[in-house]
């Protein structure tokens, strides 16, 4: 007889080390407590699968199963697969009990032959008794035990042939759908329920791809189309945290598109009739508009779809994707219609679909961004401005559509491979053509300018009326933002330093600042335009008490000194308060505004430098973790080095051996100034 060790020696060995590897520390913790508390029972060990039942933390038991390795299989695989049914799956707790209960004691498995084996002498009699038997005492099974039945026979079959059993027999739907429903029983409403409900429907799958491999396609699409309709209820939704019915469903996709890629080869009662196949598109196409929602399928529904339709059915499908079409110039609208008309011209790539249609598909739906880009793609440029002119509303829209017309600007680049077209054939005409094809691009720069300022000026006006929209001022501020970056890219200084002035005024800041000194130093400018306007605008900023933006400008300016006076004052308003964003945020990080001035003032005013790195770092040792101290040390080592470019070592003593005092119950972060040298 087998003893353990001899056992043992059939699969690869693993040692508890190794299992700490495969999984995170508080799954092989609590697994070893599991584990030296004896809550494996019924621990099996048939054909190569350790099997058993975990005693959970709240009294509930978990079957557990763990693939072995064979010990002369190849690789540095030490387990081939594992499987809990508990919610949280994988490499858990439970799996961990059950391999350190291998390790250790091997002699507490049942080994337990092949099922095949057991069933060698046994008669027709005696097998369909045991089966009754099995109904009887689990009376779920018998929906299994149905669909087992009309499986064919593949043990016999060979490779590449097609089994030779009656097609007669066919899978009832009802089956299915009954064993969906337990499957989504035994997941329950918990946390992980989706991992458990596709597993059970994983095996359902199988037993379709059975039927598909022996050639009953029939059989297969009724498991694979019972299935999807069960799994995309909306119900199932809310259950599906980690997306794992999703992936089931796109299995089952994938199933369903196997069985329309083999209906023109196939002959007799597998092969679909018209309504049949119909049936069969119409389920396609609903994963379609189900995967759009809720993830990716491995297959390509539409192009199984566009590849197998016929001319009758194609316009069929083209109809139910016009139904689908949303009204509307809404954002939500667009979106839905913009993959609805990928559809179809996917539909009809096949029936020759021309640039012509597909324009007309997306002024059909609305789709103005779509068909501009189109339009300027087919050298259509007039056309499109024409459409944005009079058709395109959003604003965001708008923008792109203008930025795409003034990058077809005149440039030297584009002037000099003008000149590379003249040819000794034809210079004169070559050149012409080429020039007017630069100054028409710049004439639609300038219109496109001309469109948002058209824009700006009607948003503008409206924003005047009584009762005026609220949102026409963030409208006009980002119509404002786009013209400004554009004058400044386009040489149009005049105009950007107006309007950067006008868009300052309205919304004075660091930001609109920077864009008005950026405008008012351009070549082409008045030489003294900035110096005049400088001082008034940090007048207003002043007058706004908009301290953090002066600070800002300050230190950008290089103004150390004035940056530290605002910065004093803006201290003295906020009352040393440091739960606001002048001195600390809430979790007691310091303020990325005082710290740019303290880098700022090493160098001339590392007192108040060594001032703000203190606070910086005595706010993250008040916070009192490992993570916070190295934090901590961070300043403390910049504190450091301003003490000794100054030459103080000796207040350096003083400043470490008084921190060392106050925090004395601290060890660990005792421990990182000594590992820091500090």
């Amino acid at each position: 007889m087998m003893n353990d060790a001899d056992l043992k020696k059939q699969y690869k060995a693993f040692s508890e080390a190794d299992l700490q590897n495969l999984t995170d520390e508080g799954s092989f913790t609590r697994g070893k407590s599991y584990y030296k508390n004896n809550r494996i029972s019924e621990a099996t060990l048939r054909e190569g699968s350790l099997v058993g039942r975990c005693e959970g933390s709240q009294n509930e038991t978990y079957r557990v199963e763990v693939k072995l390795v064979p010990a002369q299989q190849g690789g540095t695989e030490l387990i081939g697969g594992w499987i809990c049914g508990c919610p949280r799956g994988g490499f858990c707790k439970h799996v961990v009990a059950l391999l350190l209960t291998w390790v250790y004691k091997p002699q507490e498995f049942e080994i337990r032959p092949p099922l095949a084996s057991l069933f060698k002498d046994k008669s027709r009699e005696d097998l369909v008794g045991v089966i009754t038997e099995m109904v009887q005492r689990q009376p779920e099974l018998e929906n299994l035990v149905e669909l087992l039945v009309a499986l064919p026979s593949l043990n016999s079959t060979a490779v590449g042939q097609k089994s030779k059993q009656s097609q007669s027999q066919k899978v009832d739907p009802n089956n299915i759908r009954r064993q969906v429903k337990a499957a989504f029983r035994s997941g329950g409403n918990e946390w992980g329920a989706g991992r458990i409900i596709a597993e059970e429907l994983s095996n359902i799958i199988e037993l379709g791809d059975k039927f598909a491999e022996a050639g009953q396609w029939r059989n297969a699409q009724t498991i694979y189309a019972t299935i999807a309709a069960e799994a995309t209820d909306e119900d199932v939704v809310g259950i599906d945290e980690e997306g794992d019915i999703g992936v089931v469903v796109g299995d089952c996709a994938t199933g369903l598109a196997n069985c329309l890629d083999v209906q023109p080869g196939l002959n007799g009662p597998e092969k679909l009739d018209v309504a049949e196949r119909l049936e069969l598109i119409k389920t396609l196409w609903d994963l379609w508009s189900y995967e759009r929602n809720f993830g990716e399928f491995e297959t390509d529904l539409a192009e199984v779809i566009a590849g197998n339709v016929t001319n009758e059915e194609r316009r069929t499908v083209e109809s139910w994707v016009r139904q689908q079409m949303k009204p509307g110039a809404d954002f939500s609208s667009k979106y839905y219609n913009e993959y609805l008309v990928g559809f179809l011209a996917t539909l009809k790539e096949s029936g020759n679909f021309s640039d012509e249609d597909l324009l007309r598909e997306y002024r059909q739906a609305g789709l103005y961004e779509k068909l501009t880009t189109k339009l300027l793609e087919l050298g259509r440029t007039d056309e499109a401005i024409t459409i944005a002119r009079e058709s395109m509303t959003d604003q965001t829209e708008l923008e792109r559509f203008a930025t795409a017309l003034v990058d077809r600007k005149l440039t030297t680049e584009a002037f000099r491979l003008a000149l590379e077209k003249l040819t000794d054939e034809n210079p004169v005409t070559g050149f012409a053509e080429h020039i007017l094809t630069l100054d028409k691009a710049r004439v639609w720069m300038e219109q496109a300018l001309a469109l948002v300022e058209n824009r700006l000026s009607t948003a503008e006006r409206k924003a005047q009326l009584p009762k005026a929209d609220y949102r026409l001022g963030f409208d006009i501020d980002r119509y404002r933002s786009w013209l400004g970056q554009k004058y400044l890219d386009y040489g149009k200084v005049e105009k950007a330093g107006n309007l950067e002035l006008i868009r300052f005024e309205a919304h004075p800041s660091e930001a609109t600042y920077r864009s008005v000194r950026t405008a008012a130093q351009l070549p082409g400018q008045p030489p003294d335009l900035w110096a005049s306007l400088r001082p008034r605008l940090l007048q207003v900023l002043e007058k706004q008490d908009n301290l953090t933006s002066l600070i800002g400008i300050y230190l950008e300016e290089g103004q150390v000194g004035a940056a530290l006076e605002t910065l004093q004052r803006l201290e003295e308003k906020s009352g040393q308060n440091r739960n606001n964003n002048y001195g600390y945020f809430r979790n007691n990080e310091p303020s990325s505004l005082k710290l740019r001035v303290a880098q700022a003032a090493e160098k001339d005013f590392p007192a108040e430098a060594i001032r703000f790195y203190n606070e910086a770092a005595e706010g993250f040792i008040g916070r009192k973790n490992r993570g916070s101290y190295l934090e901590a040390i961070t300043y403390l080592t910049k504190i450091k080095q301003l003490y000794q470019k100054r030459k103080r070592e000796a207040e350096w003593q003083a400043y470490t051996t008084r921190l060392r005092t106050t925090y004395s119950t601290l060890r660990a972060f005792h421990e990182e100034l000594h590992k820091a040298g500090l």
